[in-house]
């Protein structure tokens, strides 16, 4: 009998703490419903215009300063403290929102603020800029248990042969070489333009050892990519089911490639990709540039082609990734409830992988 009150006993305890558990994860669950309700479409717009409008083509040293000043100008507005970081003729622009349980871990969102000559990159990439701006401005008050960093990153368009440093290989390499606790990274590639007509995407299909898509063939351009590598699945499939969670209307395509991506070199266009190399989870979030948008790295990139809307949702749900992914998760329970019939996230596995 003894043993049984005492098997009993244990039984009843862990009960109580996953309860417990899963009422914090509750609450987390508001709040996050809270602060994905803020992101504004309005802001969005406007960060688009002072980039492509106000400033213009980000295509030489004095007009990237010129965006990396309103970066830094935006960021420190909200109560950050900035870093600017050189890279050849340019620089990153760096805040962080401090982590108050373990600050050495680090979730990054990021994305690059040059263009190509003679385009103002209205969707590439001042909405990606745009879109961690408004992140940054809705989370600055809020203490995650881990860290979130902000990252403009100079010189995207710079072509990635030879010994060309682009400011997110420079970011990536510097986080292995320290090393940095880096638990992911999203790189905000592209996030504007949609269309419902038939026939507006180039479809893609399984490449078998190479590439898995979530849905083959599809060919209206009216879906977000959620591209990631063998190595950030549990963050792949953490956006996608936080994304079905917080913003269900977001219609998500996921793209998972083998290794680094060399075997489908696209999945490798932006700045995501030297996350990969230095084997941390990285995904990069696009409207899949020259496969949809006709007015990829053209002067036609402005700011009238863009979809707020669902600018606005792609940002959504990447902000609800990034605090989902830096929660700590109960030791009651291996899943991170976040409320929603079967919304279970592997939250704590992906805390865990750090890399490799």
């Amino acid at each position: 009998m003894r043993k049984g009150f005492i098997v009993s006993g244990c039984i009843l305890m862990g009960m109580i703490g996953l309860i417990n558990g899963q009422h914090y994860q509750a609450q987390a669950a508001t709040m996050i419903d809270t602060l994905v309700d803020d992101i504004s479409a309005a802001n969005i717009e406007a960060h688009i215009d002072a980039l492509a409008n106000g400033i213009g083509a980000r295509d030489t040293p004095e007009t990237q300063s010129n965006a990396a000043d309103y970066i830094a100008d935006q960021l420190m507005g909200f109560g950050y403290v900035v870093t600017r970081e050189p890279v050849d003729e340019s620089e990153n622009v760096i805040a962080q929102l401090p982590g108050q349980l373990n600050s050495d871990k680090t979730f990054v969102i990021g994305a690059h603020f040059d263009t190509v000559l003679g385009s103002p990159g209205a969707d590439d990439n001042a909405s990606g800029v745009a879109g961690f701006l408004e992140i940054a401005r809705v989370l600055k008050n809020m203490q995650p248990d881990f860290s979130i960093e902000f990252v403009g990153f100079a010189l995207e368009e710079r072509s990635p042969q030879g010994n060309a440093v682009r400011g997110s290989s420079q970011y990536a390499q510097e986080a292995e070489a320290h090393p940095r606790d880096l638990i992911g990274m999203i790189a905000l590639e592209m996030i504007g333009y949609f269309s419902n007509e038939a026939n507006s995407q180039t479809p893609f299909f399984n490449i078998p050892s190479c590439l898995a898509v979530s849905e083959e063939g599809r060919s209206v351009g009216d879906f977000i990519a959620s591209v990631g590598n063998d190595n950030s699945a549990m963050l792949l499939k953490t956006f996608q089911q936080t994304a079905a969670r917080y913003v269900p209307s977001l219609h998500v395509l996921t793209a998972q490639v083998a290794e680094k991506g060399v075997c489908f070199p696209d999945t490798r266009r932006s700045d995501h990709s030297p996350f990969w190399d230095e084997g941390y989870q990285a995904l990069m979030l696009t409207d899949t540039a020259n496969f949809r948008n006709p007015n990829y790295h053209q002067p036609s990139d402005t700011l009238d082609t863009i979809n707020f809307d669902l600018a606005r949702q792609v940002t959504q749900a990447t902000l609800a990734t990034a605090l989902v992914s830096t929660q700590s998760v109960p030791e009651a329970s291996t899943f991170l409830l976040v409320g929603g019939a079967g919304a279970l996230l592997l939250g704590g596995e992906l805390n865990k992988k750090r890399k490799r």
